[in-house]
């Protein structure tokens, strides 16, 4: 993750998703002060962050679960989709503001879509990134969520997983959505929900 005091462009950042170059995505000088300190201070009081994240972020843990509680423990047992294709039950995802967002222009929204199935590196992608076949599945479910239901332009939307080596957190999924001009009605709608699930339109997890 770089690091640049000047906020980059809804552009900028197409630009930068568009050609594969995610590692030049930025955050501001403050707030990558700001994530390192939340870290250590995790660290220093024996949190488990991903924990932490399922608890008190994602609330798809009791909030009373002792954050010392390894998170593979929760992920094992608690965190389990209950849909059997991935984006096609709502309870499986939840949109939230990213904490420490890239630095952006103002006007442009950092959001984040947190999965409970996996979607594991491309074995076929040198620098872990995702398969096409679930690239595809993401672009479907941005349409339905941001497009069609919030009625968002799909140009003002940028979206990317990152690859294995630029995740902070591994073990659970998310994706990045980038949206310029979002109204605060919009917003509201679809934070901490699991936006719109894909119809599939049968069983065996074919679109």
């Amino acid at each position: 993750m770089s690091v640049s005091d000047e906020p980059m462009s809804f552009e900028l950042v197409s630009k930068l998703v568009n050609n594969g170059e995610l590692d030049k995505l930025s955050r501001s000088p403050e707030v990558m002060d700001k994530y390192n300190a939340h870290k250590q201070y995790l660290r220093d009081k024996g949190i488990d962050m991903v924990t932490y994240i399922l608890s008190h972020e994602l609330h798809w843990v009791p909030e009373d679960t002792p954050l010392d509680t390894p998170s593979r423990e929760l992920l094992d047992t608690v965190v389990k989709p209950e849909g059997k294709c991935p984006f096609a039950n709502t309870k499986d995802m939840t949109i939230i503001q990213n904490s420490y967002p890239y630095h952006l222009e103002s006007g442009i929204e950092h959001l984040c879509v947190w999965v409970k199935f996996p979607l594991p590196p491309d074995p076929n992608s040198a620098i872990g990134d995702i398969s096409p076949k679930d690239k595809s599945l993401i672009e479907k479910y941005i349409n339905e969520t941001f497009c069609n239901w919030l009625n968002i332009p799909r140009d003002h939307i940028v979206w990317f997983k990152n690859w294995t080596k630029l995740q902070s957190v591994k073990s659970v999924p998310h994706i990045h959505v980038i949206i310029k001009d979002m109204d605060r009605q919009a917003l509201d709608r679809v934070l901490n929900t699991g936006g719109k699930a894909i119809n599939y339109g049968s069983s065996d997890c074919k679109l």
